[in-house]
């Protein structure tokens, strides 16, 4: 089981990724690889093949629109290609309320909105 956090108001401080063996009942640091992410809360974290995608507070980098959500929505991995984003919270920080699906894909960084769900039923 993998634990990922760190979320403090030091803008120095970097999440940390934790490991608990669940047959010795243990935690240890899992060794990461890379600049790791700046400290937040309200993320979601997606493994992807071997890699943790985290996205939530600090937007991921892409070639064009990045959906505007900051925290309060839920992640999955499709085809260890795309990444998709509900986004239906409200965020007590937040004036505005989503009900939107987003899809990143991870090979070209490129997003897509997808139709509105009700428009799908």
């Amino acid at each position: 089981m993998l634990s990922i956090g760190g979320h403090t108001k030091d803008p120095s401080e970097s999440t940390q990724v934790k490991v608990f063996d669940t047959h010795t009942c243990t935690w240890s640091m899992l060794e990461t690889y890379g600049k790791p992410p700046v400290s937040r809360g309200g993320q979601s974290v997606t493994v992807v093949g071997k890699t943790l995608v985290i996205f939530g507070n600090k937007l991921l980098e892409s070639h064009q629109f990045t959906p505007l959500i900051l925290s309060d929505h839920a992640a999955a991995v499709h085809a260890e290609r795309y990444l998709i984003l509900y986004l239906a919270g409200v965020h007590m920080l937040c004036v505005m309320c989503f009900d939107d699906l987003h899809v990143l894909d991870l090979q070209t960084m490129e997003w897509q909105q997808l139709p509105d769900l009700d428009m799908l039923a």
